[in-house]
């Protein structure tokens, strides 16, 4: 069997490079200050514990899930859901928390019964797939144009309720439809494909997440080789540098790259030195509806901000929270890695993985946790006591 390039451990070696950009952006001659010791200090800190996580998810993986837990993680869910409705759809709170506790327990409580004699066919995918894209074409109509060709537009889209329906159900049936496409040609187009429609939005965490998923799944199908994968990812680079130019033609390709490595290292700077070494804002800035922007009014900008994997969890509840979050992470990503012996759970893990490449610089929020916690209520529905 070959080596497997993308495991878990392997998540800490891209955060390197992240550090390793961002270094280098402070040791160049762009115009940035340096940070201070200290955030280095707290990133290698979780690192040991993120390792442990994953350590604790190759040994919880298989072993039956109390039916109490279940009903417990469900309704910490909707009550954390209940603010970021009420934040984000600006609702009473009242109709938040209805809302919220319906999209999580009418769906649990329907599966619960029936999750286990639950076949991987391609309807349901197709059928998710399908909702996204129509998702997709409402909000490119509401907001009256294609953030791609108008990047000003790429602000009303992340805002739009539209834009997070489209990225929820094609991501989730994207994961599940491809893993069953039997050759690498049927794989690829595909991949290819939707990583094209969606980058309508120039949103460059989407592209990625679609980009990278398709290339792990097709990765973990055997379809690539450990030599074949990195072109790819050399390609996902190139997005990455050539997109941002696109939309933001402040430097060249290159130098714009380490500039936003080493500025949004500096917005964790600034997040370590509020928050060292209990915390700031106390699980105020999370349960926001929109971090980055309430992160922008508090660091003074004019525009969503970035804040690192680390970010959030920090400036609620300091290296503690930090801690926690990494040891959370490993353990997820451990057990939906292990969980990929199960066809149902194929295309999970390459996307819980993308997501945490995608942390690593844009930072956690209330809508790529979604991923997460759909993965961990059906792998508690498939291993229910």
């Amino acid at each position: 069997m070959k080596r497997d390039l993308f495991k878990p451990e392997s998540l800490l070696v891209f955060y390197l490079i992240f550090i390793a950009l961002a270094v280098a952006a402070f040791l160049s001659d762009l115009p940035i200050e340096g940070p201070s010791l200290l955030s280095f200090a707290v990133i290698f800190i979780t690192f040991p514990f993120y390792l442990l996580g994953v350590k604790a998810g190759k040994k919880a993986y298989g072993k039956k899930v109390p039916f109490y837990l279940h009903i417990l993680f469900v309704l910490m869910l909707a009550l954390f859901y209940s603010f970021s409705f009420y934040e984000f759809i600006k609702l009473p709170f009242f109709i938040s928390a209805a809302l919220a506790s319906a999209a999580f327990l009418i769906p649990y409580l329907l599966a619960y019964k029936h999750v286990k004699r639950i076949k991987l066919s391609a309807t349901i995918p197709k059928a998710l797939m399908a909702i996204g894209l129509a998702a997709l074409v409402l909000t490119l109509i509401s907001i009256r144009g294609i953030p791609l060709l108008t990047p000003a537009l790429k602000v009303p889209l992340l805002n739009s309720v539209l834009w997070g329906i489209s990225m929820l159900a094609f991501m989730l049936g994207y994961s599940l439809f491809l893993p069953q496409l039997g050759t690498a040609k049927k794989l690829i187009f595909s991949f290819l494909a939707s990583t094209l429609i969606f980058s309508l939005s120039a949103y460059r965490g989407v592209i990625l997440t679609i980009f990278i998923t398709g290339v792990l799944i097709a990765y973990y199908k055997r379809k690539m080789s450990n030599k074949s994968v990195i072109v790819p990812f050399i390609a996902a680079g190139l997005i990455v540098i050539f997109l941002g130019y696109w939309v933001v033609p402040l430097l060249d390709p290159v130098n714009l790259l380490l500039y936003r490595a080493g500025t949004t290292h500096l917005i964790f700077d600034f997040i370590v030195q509020k928050s060292w070494p209990m915390g700031w804002l106390h699980g105020a800035f999370f349960l926001n509806g929109n971090p980055g922007d309430y992160l922008a009014v508090l660091y003074g900008a004019n525009t969503n901000l970035t804040y690192t994997m680390l970010g959030a969890a920090m400036i609620d509840f300091g290296i503690v929270g930090a801690i926690t979050w990494m040891f959370s992470l490993g353990f997820m990503l451990s057990l939906a890695h292990s969980s990929m012996k199960k066809k149902l759970f194929l295309g999970f893990y390459p996307l819980l993985f993308t997501l945490s490449l995608i942390f690593i610089e844009a930072g956690v929020d209330h809508f790529h946790l979604l991923f997460f916690w759909a993965f961990l209520l059906l792998y508690m529905l498939k291993h229910s006591k």
